[in-house]
């Protein structure tokens, strides 16, 4: 048992620290969207400097700007979605930390099978479920807008590649996190209707 208090009280510790980071970065990204929104940002026009190009797994080395596809991505914009994406990710995630905290903090008394754990458990699981859909979204969306302002064709050799598609996926192993909160879920209540038993017994 007084493992399990030391551990649930260096775990708590971690939770805390986390939501406060994620607090402060939120914070930060908010004064970075204020200033986008407010501020005045300009599109790079062609430099002859290289571009490094990422697709994927494959990560090209250009002799200059990537060539666009007459539809080139406002900066403004790409800026205000990603403060606005980090934002979210950032205060779902300290809502998760704290979350866990009230999970931990039974714990630390000593009371694994407290009656509130398991449905915090499973608050956290909706959390982490909610995390993953946005972040799968997120990427996907933002692939696909960067891609089609690319002329990807311009870069292959014409050829060798006669064509290309972008493909939006999800990933589907991300769901094993929220899934394993809720089984974890499952299990405290068992535990916990057992030691209400117990305590009926007694």
């Amino acid at each position: 048992m007084e493992k399990l208090k030391k551990t649930a009280k260096v775990l708590d510790v971690i939770a805390k620290a986390v939501r406060w980071i994620c607090v402060i970065l939120s914070a930060l990204f908010l004064v970075t969207l204020i200033a986008v929104l407010f501020g005045d940002i300009q599109s790079e026009t062609g430099t002859s400097s290289g571009t490094t190009l990422s697709l994927g797994m494959i990560r090209l080395e250009l002799s200059g700007p990537a060539p666009k596809n007459g539809s080139a991505l406002d900066p403004k914009a790409v800026a205000s979605v990603s403060a606005v994406c980090a934002i979210v990710a950032l205060m779902t995630l300290a809502c998760g930390a704290h979350i866990l905290h009230r999970v931990l903090s039974p714990m630390r008394e000593g009371r694994p099978f407290d009656g509130r754990i398991s449905k915090n458990l499973r608050t956290l699981g909706w959390v982490s479920l909610v995390q993953v859909v946005i972040f799968s979204v997120v990427s996907s969306v933002g692939n696909y807008m960067i891609f089609t302002s690319l002329d990807l064709m311009a870069i292959f050799n014409r050829e060798i590649v006669t064509a290309y598609t972008v493909n939006i996926h999800f990933e589907a192993g991300y769901l094993l996190i929220p899934v394993a909160f809720f089984l974890l879920s499952w299990i405290f209540r068992y535990g916990e209707e057992l030691q209400r038993q117990s305590d009926e017994t007694l």
